[in-house]
């Protein structure tokens, strides 16, 4: 295969477990860090490391804290204070998450963008949409506000998991 891929990476396992699972199957992968908070977790920071030194997978980082704060941490908190419920995860997947992946490969050539995700992009003849993934952790509710157009850019490596104790494995 040796296709080109761009992962987002929390430094958390399904995210981890994504990239390894992408690299298993072919794929030519570099992994993508947003730091949103200025807060790595010591795991995180760990597993992120590990990728990097142990599977030579190439990391890139970029400091969204900035734009994070604009467009999610804002948004929220007005949201809030008007008595919404917002989910800070549905803003971010859209506005700065997928954003600056699709953003980052298109500067790098990369076609494909992957998360870690539990969702499916299915084609629908000429179109594609987001679908359930066969796991009881589907998280499609949160990648709602994709725009259609980066949908065929999209890989969910997790999309076939059964369970995560499948991914802790």
């Amino acid at each position: 295969m040796n296709k080109k891929i761009i992962v987002g990476v929390s430094g958390g396992i399904d995210s981890t477990f994504a990239v390894l699972l992408l690299k298993e199957q072919g794929w030519d992968v570099c992994a993508l860090h947003l730091e949103t908070t200025g807060m790595e977790n010591d795991d995180d920071r760990e597993r992120l490391l590990r990728l990097q030194q142990e599977f030579s997978i190439p990391l890139l980082r970029i400091d969204c804290r900035e734009r994070f704060n604009k467009a999610v941490v804002e948004p929220f908190l007005a949201a809030y204070r008007r008595g919404e419920t917002p989910n800070p995860c549905v803003i971010c997947n859209e506005a700065l998450k997928f954003r600056v992946l699709i953003e980052t490969a298109d500067a790098l050539g990369i076609q494909y963008v992957a998360t870690g995700h539990y969702a499916r992009i299915v084609r629908c003849g000429d179109d594609f949409a987001i679908a359930r993934s066969r796991t009881n952790k589907d998280q499609t509710y949160a990648l709602y506000r994709l725009p259609v157009d980066w949908l065929p850019r999209i890989v969910f490596p997790l999309a076939e998991i059964e369970s995560k104790a499948e991914v802790r494995e």
